[in-house]
């Protein structure tokens, strides 16, 4: 519900709760609303509908900084993401973690490459000398 239909709903019972011998309730009632709504409603009067938006932060990284990680980690492209933070603290001040985040969305982070596996392979037997003979 848009925030000025709901302050004209909360402006309206309190005007009528003043002007009336009607109990609130009984307004709540007949405008159809419960009274946890209705205080629901009166604590956020005068409010923009602020929930479930995503809410930018003060702290994040800005796209200047994320270039600038970007550039230092080309640079440096045999040093992990943890040293590079702590080698360019005074280009950008950020977390190990936020640097990770960065830099795996910028598909930079040094790819280990693990052997391959020998799953369906099959098992050979080991040899013994005595079954030979």
């Amino acid at each position: 519900m848009p925030h000025d239909t709901r302050d004209a709903i909360v402006d309206f019972v309190r005007d009528w709760n003043c002007k009336s011998d009607i109990p609130l309730s009984l307004l709540l009632r007949w405008v159809g609303i419960t009274a946890s709504k209705y205080n629901d409603w009166k604590t956020r009067f005068g409010k923009v509908n602020e929930h479930n938006a995503s809410v930018p932060r003060e702290h994040w990284l800005t796209d200047d900084e994320k270039s600038s990680i970007h550039t230092f980690a080309r640079a440096h492209p045999l040093d992990g993401y943890r040293r590079l933070t702590f080698m360019r603290f005074d280009i950008v001040a950020c977390s190990p973690t936020s640097d990770y985040h960065v830099l795996k969305a910028a598909n930079l982070l040094a790819v280990s490459s693990p052997r391959p596996s020998k799953k369906g392979t099959g098992f050979a037997q080991p040899v013994n000398s005595e079954s030979l003979q």
